[in-house]
Parts: C-alpha cells; structure tokens; sequence
C-alpha cells in the first residue's frame, strides 16, 4: 500500500493531495515515521516517536528538489 494511501487512511483524511496541500505538521511527521519503517529501520510505535519529537526543521540544499525534463510514463 502506497504511503500516501496509508496517511488517508491513517488520519481518515478525504485526500492525501488534498492533506498536503493544507499540510499540517502532525501529517509531515507521520510521513517521516512512515518512511523510516518503509525503509527497514527499527522504529518506535507512532505515538511514542510523535512524543519525542522536540522540532521539525525543513532543511533543502537543491534550489529544484523536482527533475528537470519530463515526467515518467510508466
């Protein structure tokens, strides 16, 4: 199941794109739970990784964090 999929379904939103366009801070941190379990890492349950969050920093070092030409079609 995609991760998006799973927040709609996590926080019984209407739309995920929706939800990140109105994005709220509970949901980024969600997201970055959800990608460090996708990814394997051994991670707390959400409600105990949420608690011991103390700030959430959005950091970029790439001007264009999107590719530049066109989108793949498959």
């Amino acid at each position: 199941m995609g991760t998006l999929l799973q927040l709609e379904r996590y926080f019984n939103l209407p739309s995920a794109i929706e939800a990140l366009q109105q994005t709220k801070i509970e949901h980024v941190a969600w997201l970055a739970w959800e990608s460090r379990r996708h990814a394997g890492l051994t991670v707390p349950t959400w409600e105990k990784f949420r608690d011991t969050l103390v700030d959430i920093e959005f950091d970029s070092d790439n001007d264009t964090p999107l590719a530049e030409g066109e989108p793949p079609t498959a």
